[in-house]
């Protein structure tokens, strides 16, 4: 700026602001900068809420038909809140390749933790080669990459 600026002739303008509540006030909780921040904008672009991500996924033993098994993720989910699991489980076997999908409240286990280890329940009707989905979601409704591991399921 060149100069002082005539005060008569400047206005006090506020931009529009667009921002889920929830995630810029989580990022004004994690902010490390100047205590005075610019603005949101400023906020927002430090402090990015990332998706969370399936590390790795087990299945121990041998799941058999009407025995209850258990798939173990662990987990990482920096800024986020994971709720759910979103469970597909496709049967690779046969002619018809049924698929069942299921999402499953974690929020017991998850909610406010940036990373752990999840066990969901594991189920099977028919024996034969099987496909597990698995995909995390948080209370915003962010998914997690799939992550899948294919099983044999005994009679």
């Amino acid at each position: 700026m060149a100069g002082r600026a005539e005060r008569e002739a400047l206005r006090r303008v506020q931009t529009p602001q667009a921002f889920r509540f929830a995630e810029i006030l989580a990022a004004h909780r994690v902010w490390t900068g100047e205590p005075s921040a610019g603005d949101d904008a400023q906020v927002s672009m430090n402090c990015w809420v990332l998706p969370p991500e399936i590390l790795d996924v087990t299945v121990p033993g041998r799941p058999a038909v009407g025995r209850r098994g258990e798939a173990r993720i662990a987990y990482r989910a920096p800024r986020a809140n994971v709720v759910a699991v979103v469970q597909v489980v496709e049967d690779l076997d046969g002619v018809s390749r049924a698929s069942r999908q299921v999402e499953i409240g974690v929020v017991a286990a998850a909610f406010g933790r940036e990373a752990g280890q999840l066990t969901v329940p594991l189920a099977f009707e028919t024996p034969g080669r099987k496909r597990v989905v698995l995909t995390l979601v948080t209370d915003e409704r962010e998914e997690s990459e799939p992550a899948s591991i294919e099983i044999e399921v005994a009679r």
